[in-house]
């Protein structure tokens, strides 16, 4: 027995009966918990500095919006429905600029989609230059003949009204009375809006209103089906209102 007493080594943090010596576990079961503790304190700020960040962000992105809804259900003919990316005109070019109607021409859809639609429902008579039909291929060729678009593909509108075939005219502000007014006169309002909510900024036109809810046709919906303005958040940032030139009279709120 004494041989085997003195071959066995006792651990540090025991006393010589084998038990665990109670002060060097205790403070190091203090420092373990200060740790946690700062951990967990650190995992809560970081979380609010993430919570904050979100919204900050949100704000930034919406800033200058407004949500809108209709006043009144307003329902006309079938609309005229346009994509930007459709492969007979993806690849043109936005005048002389690097970007296609495909990636970049929302607008020029939207545009050419309220003309036809003036024009099929007997509104206007239908000009020489309008041919057949007004799609976003012959619409994006007049308007690089015009001079109509800026180096980064931007239309300048003062070009396309100084052409004389066409008047624009920006909404004086975003107003939902002005919308469905504009709506009941069969002058569908072009507005932009941010993909998802917060995304990129697009271009959708207006066409109806039913149920308490806009409703658009998006140049990128793969379907020929009319969106909600919801799919946007409501939330417009500005407003449009294009015609054939000496026919469509701008509404006001």
């Amino acid at each position: 027995c004494g041989i085997g007493q003195g071959m066995l080594k006792l651990p540090e943090n025991h006393n010589s009966k084998g038990f665990p010596l109670k002060g060097r576990l205790g403070k190091e079961a203090v420092d373990m918990s200060l740790i946690i503790k700062r951990r967990v304190e650190i995992l809560l700020l970081a979380g609010a500095v993430f919570i904050f960040a979100i919204i900050g962000g949100y704000r930034f992105r919406t800033k200058g919006s407004k949500r809108i809804y209709p006043i009144e259900n307003v329902t006309w003919a079938d609309p005229v429905y346009y994509r930007q990316d459709d492969p007979q005109w993806a690849e043109d070019t936005l005048g002389q600029s690097e970007y296609t109607l495909g990636e970049s021409g929302c607008l020029i859809a939207c545009i050419a989609a309220d003309l036809e639609m003036e024009l099929s429902d007997g509104q206007t008579e239908r000009p020489d230059w309008a041919g057949e039909q007004i799609t976003p291929g012959s619409l994006n060729q007049r308007f690089t003949q015009q001079g109509a678009y800026d180096k980064e593909g931007n239309l300048l509108w003062n070009r396309i009204n100084e052409a004389g075939e066409i008047q624009a005219e920006a909404g004086r502000k975003v107003s939902y009375k002005q919308i469905t007014e504009a709506l009941k006169e069969k002058n569908y309002p072009i507005v932009r809006v941010r993909r998802n909510e917060i995304g990129n900024f697009h271009y959708v036109l207006i066409v109806k209103s039913e149920g308490g809810m806009f409703y658009c046709m998006d140049p990128l919906k793969e379907e020929e089906k009319l969106v909600p303005l919801e799919e946007f958040g409501n939330r417009v940032y500005a407003v449009r209102y294009v015609g054939i030139a000496d026919e469509k009279n701008v509404q006001g709120d």
